[in-house]
């Protein structure tokens, strides 16, 4: 395969998007108010102040329907994992030689990333760079896992803007930040003010995909934080990016981290909306795909 330079491609319609409106809402903190040409009304006093940090997001548009690719990988290679010396790095033989690799997930994986395993690389291209690889995907048994943890990220947006997870969306903002956590998005939707956090899961056993693979306080207070907001006139949303197909349900990981399941249960009678979405990988290609059963109590799990 030829050498090139990494891209990361989010497809579009070829029918033109929808023009939005000039009297659509913005967020300006450390307030929620409407944009200067709707009529002046003050927000419902319960609403807590929204603080947006500066970063650099695509811009909103409208997206191809979740059966195209929202996320591809250009000039990938195969290899064979050797080893891991730290969370960072992976070696990996390819083509006969033993290289030093980036692994773009720092969780533990180690159910996935073990001698001998199959993987999927992307060569990025740039001359800056300690390593010339990322290691993006992993294969187990006859399934393809992504573990790149920036792709649930980007998938979920594509798939918020192509209105497949919700309708009428007017706003959306990424990394905002509430309280002492910063969500993955803001959206507004049909007067909606919504908080969502995307998790994503590349941990399966026997048909079951779990999160998290190792523990995580700060898993628990976002979903705290979640909660909270509610309470301030919000509505919130946990979402579970399983970067794989062939899954039975989603659930939380007992063995691992029990206070996270807990934490998670409590969320979710709190009024949190969990939801979890499976997905189609290809050697270079992530697709959010279907709804996936969740069971959130221990029992089930087993």
């Amino acid at each position: 395969m030829r050498d090139g330079v990494c891209s990361i491609v989010g497809l579009v319609r070829s029918k033109p998007p929808p023009k939005l409106s000039a009297e659509l809402p913005q967020i300006e903190p450390p307030d929620i108010v409407a944009a200067e040409s709707a009529p002046k009304a003050p927000p419902p006093p319960s609403y807590a102040p929204v603080t947006l940090l500066p970063v650099m997001v695509p811009p909103l548009i409208y997206n191809t329907p979740p059966e195209v690719a929202a996320l591809t990988y250009t000039n990938i290679y195969d290899g064979i994992f050797c080893s891991r010396p730290n969370r960072f790095i992976a070696e990996v033989e390819i083509n006969g030689i033993v290289k030093r690799c980036h692994i773009k997930n720092t969780g533990r994986c180690k159910e996935l990333l073990v001698p001998g395993a199959k993987v999927i690389l992307n060569k990025p291209g740039s001359l800056h760079r300690a390593t010339k690889y990322d290691l993006v995907m992993v294969k187990k048994g006859i399934s393809l896992i992504n573990i790149d943890s920036q792709a649930p990220n980007y998938v979920f947006r594509e798939y918020l803007q192509s209105g497949h997870y919700m309708a009428d969306i007017t706003l959306i903002k990424s990394e905002v930040k509430y309280g002492g956590s910063r969500f993955d998005f803001y959206v507004e939707a049909d007067n909606r003010k919504i908080f969502i956090e995307v998790k994503g899961v590349t941990l399966e056993q026997s048909g079951i995909a779990l999160f998290p693979d190792a523990p995580t306080e700060r898993g628990i207070k976002h979903l705290h934080e979640l909660k909270q907001s509610i309470t301030k006139g919000y509505e919130a949303h946990v979402v579970f990016i399983i970067q794989m197909k062939g899954i039975s349900r989603f659930a939380p990981n007992y063995e691992i981290h029990p206070e996270f399941g807990a934490a998670l249960v409590d969320a979710h009678m709190a009024g949190v909306k969990v939801s979890a979405l499976d997905c189609i990988v290809t050697p270079d290609s992530l697709t959010i795909g279907s709804t996936v059963p969740i069971s959130l109590k221990p029992e089930d799990t087993e």
